[in-house]
């Protein structure tokens, strides 16, 4: 598949980085308007861009890694996704600087080293959610090839990033990537949303109310509409990168 790895890297760092900042902006003002009902809206913005941006950003990362992998090998692939996940640092740079000098009292020196640690610590998680999802795609390519095709897994993965495939083709080539992305993007997510409702109800018992409940189950809602919608997103883009590739070769 062709593709100028350069300005792949740096048009989607730029995007990564501006959908950080854009997220930062809300969780800044939730600071500026605290002890108010804006800031409360703002909070729960800031809180469910970050949901939506926690989950699919991983996913968006390691689709454009797949790629990487599939022309260039691993260790491209491996300095393409640390050098894209660093973008990331844009939000939880500034993020963490404020819930540990605001939340829990550290001066600026000991908030900034605390905020910069959290920070790498995100880098490298997104850049571990990607190992171990093209880890796996792979492992399931080459059982698939043990069954008679003499592709080598990234030959196959790179074969199927070639080609448009139908969205409900979910067990093959690069269609089972993204799959695999997104499920375990969902895994993620839901289990500090599992923590989140075990706790509350451990503190509150039976003493919530009916929005409430409602908020816990839309919160459930969202990451499963995020888990169908990032992968269906991420076969159609693949396609539609595809459609306009044979509209310019015309």
């Amino acid at each position: 598949m062709p593709y100028n790895k350069k300005k792949l890297l740096w048009r989607s760092f730029i995007a990564v980085a501006l959908l950080g900042v854009f997220n930062y902006l809300f969780a800044h003002l939730a600071y500026l308007n605290m002890n108010s009902d804006v800031g409360l809206v703002y909070e729960y913005i800031t809180l469910y861009i970050s949901k939506v941006l926690g989950f699919v950003i991983p996913v968006a990362i390691s689709a454009l890694a797949m790629l990487i992998y599939a022309n260039e090998g691993a260790r491209a692939s491996a300095s393409f996704t640390l050098t894209l996940s660093s973008a990331r640092v844009f939000y939880y740079l500034p993020y963490y600087y404020i819930i540990y000098i605001y939340n829990y009292g550290y001066d600026t020196v000991e908030s900034l080293a605390l905020s910069l640690i959290s920070s790498v610590g995100v880098i490298l998680f997104t850049s571990l959610f990607t190992l171990v999802t093209i880890s796996l795609s792979v492992l399931i390519l080459k059982k698939q090839g043990d069954n008679g095709t003499a592709l080598s897994p990234s030959q196959m993965l790179c074969d199927s990033l070639s080609r448009r495939q139908e969205i409900t083709e979910l067990t093959s080539g690069a269609n089972l990537a993204f799959l695999i992305s997104s499920l375990l993007s969902l895994l993620c997510s839901i289990i500090p949303e599992i923590i989140d409702t075990v706790t509350f109800f451990i503190e509150y018992g039976f003493d919530y109310t009916p929005g409430e409940v409602l908020t816990i189950m839309g919160n459930y809602l969202l990451l499963f509409a995020l888990t169908v919608g990032s992968y269906i997103i991420s076969s159609y883009l693949r396609n539609r990168f595809l459609s306009s590739h044979d509209d310019s070769e015309e």
